[in-house]
C-alpha cells in the first residue's frame, strides 16, 4: 500500500504544470450597478498566461450556481444556469492574456451576492461580491466608481510581460521537480530498505520457529545432540 502511494504521489507531482505560481485577482471592493444594467465581474492571471487551453469558471458561490463555463477551448453553456444563459459576454481574445473578466447583462436584484472566477488546472481562484440596486437609486459618484471597479483589466499587456511570467512558472518547476523527485527517491529506498529487514526478521524467525518445532518432535535426538556438544 506504502509503495503505491508513493507511487501515486510522484506521478502527481510531475503534472504538466505548478499550481500556485499563478494568482487569480479580482476587485476587493464591491461591485455595484443597477438592476437592468450591465455589469462587469474583472478577473485576471498574475502573472499574465495565456488560458486558451484551460478551463474557467464563473459560479454564483452562494448558491453554487455555474454563471459561465469555458471548456474544450470553447463556450460551454451545457453547464451554465438557465437563468444566466444569452445574458453573459466572455472575450474568448483575452485569455491569451490572462483575462478572463465576464459580463452580465440585464443584472436582478436577487442576482447580489458573492461570484467566483476559477481556474481549476492551476488551482487559481478570486471572489467579488455584486450589490445590484433598484433602477434609479445608484448615486452619480457611484456610477463613477463602477467604471474604474468593473473596467476591465488592461489589455496592452505585452508579450515580454506574457513571455516573464511563463519563464518564472518555467523557474519554479525546475526547482520543484528535483526536489520532488529526490524526496520519491529517499520513499523508495525507505520502503525497500524497511521490505529487506522485514525479510530478514521473518527469515530468521521460521528458522527458529522450525528448530523448536523440531526439538519438539524429536526430543531424545534433541538431548542427545546437546550432550555430544558438551
Amino acid at each position: 500500500m506504502n509503495e503505491i502511494f508513493v507511487t501515486i504521489l510522484c506521478l502527481l507531482s510531475f503534472g504538466k504544470d505548478v499550481t500556485g505560481v499563478y494568482r487569480a485577482i479580482c476587485p476587493t471592493q464591491p461591485v455595484e450597478a443597477e438592476e437592468g444594467d450591465e455589469v462587469t465581474l474583472p478577473c485576471h492571471l498574475d502573472p499574465p498566461i495565456d488560458l486558451t487551453d484551460y478551463t474557467s469558471d464563473w459560479e454564483r458561490v452562494d448558491l453554487k450556481e455555474i454563471v459561465y463555463s469555458y471548456r474544450h477551448k470553447r463556450h460551454h453553456y451545457d453547464a451554465q444556469k438557465k437563468r444566466y444563459r444569452n445574458r453573459t459576454t466572455f472575450n474568448l481574445d483575452g485569455l491569451t492574456r490572462g483575462n478572463v473578466t465576464l459580463q452580465i447583462s440585464s443584472v436582478q436584484l436577487d442576482e447580489s451576492g458573492p461570484y467566483r472566477c476559477f481556474v481549476p488546472d492551476l488551482n487559481a481562484r478570486c471572489a467579488l461580491n455584486i450589490i445590484v440596486v433598484p433602477k434609479g437609486q445608484l448615486s452619480t459618484s457611484k456610477r463613477g466608481d463602477d467604471v474604474s471597479t468593473t473596467r476591465p483589466p488592461a489589455t496592452h499587456v505585452t508579450k515580454t510581460n506574457i513571455k516573464d511570467g511563463e519563464n518564472k512558472a518555467t523557474i519554479a518547476m525546475y526547482i520543484c521537480l528535483p526536489l520532488v523527485a529526490v524526496l520519491c527517491i529517499i520513499g523508495v529506498v525507505a520502503l525497500f530498505r524497511r521490505q529487506i529487514i522485514r525479510m530478514i526478521v521473518e527469515k530468521m524467525r521460521g528458522r527458529e520457529e522450525a528448530k523448536q518445532e523440531d526439538e519438539e518432535n524429536n526430543p531424545e535426538e534433541t538431548k542427545e545432540l546437546k550432550e555430544s556438544r558438551l
